[in-house]
């Protein structure tokens, strides 16, 4: 937590037939590190509130005075913010759940539609209609892990068949995606030192290859899909930490052969470092930024040969060190 008085719910609580959330089907706790044996607080230290002044009672929630708040203010009613870097857990029944994964179709359909059409369902003209030959992504974090799950929810096909994105460069999405195919997604959420352990931030498949999930027995592939409609694009994927998921295919099967269109370049940041003080690793140079236009190049090169080789779905590269 951040200390903040209040705290937003992703989706709002349950209400019963006068409006009102129904504490007692909720729970919160407290701890203050992640070891520590959760307390669960009593229905009176907190309560259901307001995200904002128009928002419905139930899309946030308060502390009240109680020895698992910080001291309470002067303001009436007093603010009891929660204790900045301490654990609160909150388990309470939502509603109203979002389709987020329609955004993925929203991507692939916009680029399609510059791609390869002339004029929309209005009439509109495509500005344009017949000068798009290939199209590259360029995305650091939170949207190059969006893009892994829209690869490998089979997105990357057009309505038409046809490929979307060529090419994809990413830079510190390693293997994770957003988990927004789940009911109540939040793929807002990601994992720092102090913060959603225990939220499924990334989930398998984390490679452009075939694994195995050594908990589930699951085998799958992020390019499972794309290789089966010849639409897979040239991945090029530069990060560190969490990458080596995305090459590890579970050491009793040895390091994961990538297909030939899936590059992999693991960097150590000095500034990532700095962030991370429980991971603390030598830094390595250079740093990503000083890469230049070096990889958008190979991207490039790699893309128009993709064309040439789109037929070869499934061709393995060599093992990767």
């Amino acid at each position: 937590m951040t200390g903040a008085a209040s705290f937003n719910l992703t989706y709002p609580a349950v209400t019963n037939a006068q409006g009102v959330p129904d504490k007692s089907h909720a729970t919160l706790t407290h701890r203050i590190h992640l070891d520590d044996v959760p307390k669960v607080l009593a229905s009176s230290a907190w309560d259901y509130t307001k995200s904002s002044p128009t928002a419905m009672n139930g899309t946030a929630i308060k502390l009240n005075a109680s020895p698992d708040a910080a001291p309470c203010d002067n303001s009436t009613p007093p603010k009891c913010p929660f204790v900045a870097n301490d654990i609160y857990e909150f388990m309470y029944t939502a509603k109203n759940p979002t389709v987020n994964t329609i955004g993925l179709a929203a991507i692939r359909d916009f680029n399609a539609w510059l791609r390869y059409e002339t004029t929309d369902s209005a009439g509109n003209a495509n500005p344009l209609a017949g000068d798009v030959r290939r199209i590259y992504t360029e995305v650091v974090s939170q949207p190059g892990r969006t893009l892994n799950d829209f690869t490998h929810l089979g997105f990357n096909q057009a309505e038409n068949g046809k490929i979307v994105f060529d090419g994809m460069l990413q830079w510190i999405a390693a293997g994770d995606g957003l988990s927004m195919n789940f009911r109540f997604s939040q793929p807002g959420r990601t994992e720092r030192n102090r913060q959603e352990h225990l939220f499924n931030e990334a989930t398998f498949p984390f490679a452009n290859v075939m694994t195995t999930d050594p908990f589930t027995g699951i085998r799958d592939s992020r390019f499972a899909r794309c290789e089966m409609s010849h639409t897979c694009p040239v991945a090029m994927e530069m990060g560190e930490g969490r990458i080596a998921l995305a090459h590890d295919s579970r050491r009793e099967e040895g390091p994961a052969r990538l297909p030939v269109r899936s590059q992999l370049l693991h960097l150590q940041s000095p500034a990532r470092d700095r962030e991370r003080d429980l991971e603390r690793q030598l830094p390595a140079i250079p740093e990503p930024a000083q890469l230049g236009s070096g990889p958008a190049c190979a991207l490039d090169r790699d893309g128009r040969m993709g064309h040439r080789a789109q037929g070869a779905a499934g061709e393995q590269g060599p093992d990767l060190p």
